[in-house]
């Protein structure tokens, strides 16, 4: 994971210590994930993304459906405060 001549800066936790870049915003919890997980630096194909949204705009409407009058779990602000679910773009305007 380590290449070039960088700047590094140590950082530990509870499974020990780590180099993390000097300039990163991000710490050990992050190094660790992309050494566990390969897949985390590959691109994710636009239509899956598209598909989460989908899924996740219809578990909102369900959740508003089956629990009237509460707070819906999970849900946040969007249905909480504003009382309707957030737009969500039907064409992917990120490609």
């Amino acid at each position: 994971m380590i290449s070039g001549p960088q700047a590094y800066r140590n950082e530990r936790d509870l499974l020990g210590e780590l180099p993390v870049p000097a300039d990163a915003l991000y710490g050990i919890h992050t190094v660790r994930s992309l050494e566990n997980f390969p897949l985390a630096m590959t691109s994710v194909q636009p239509e899956l993304v598209h598909a989460y949204g989908e899924v996740k705009l219809a578990a909102i409407r369900l959740l508003r459906v089956v629990n009237l009058g509460g707070t819906a779990v999970g849900t946040g602000l969007a249905v909480t405060r504003l009382g309707s679910p957030p737009a969500i773009p039907v064409e992917n305007r990120h490609a």
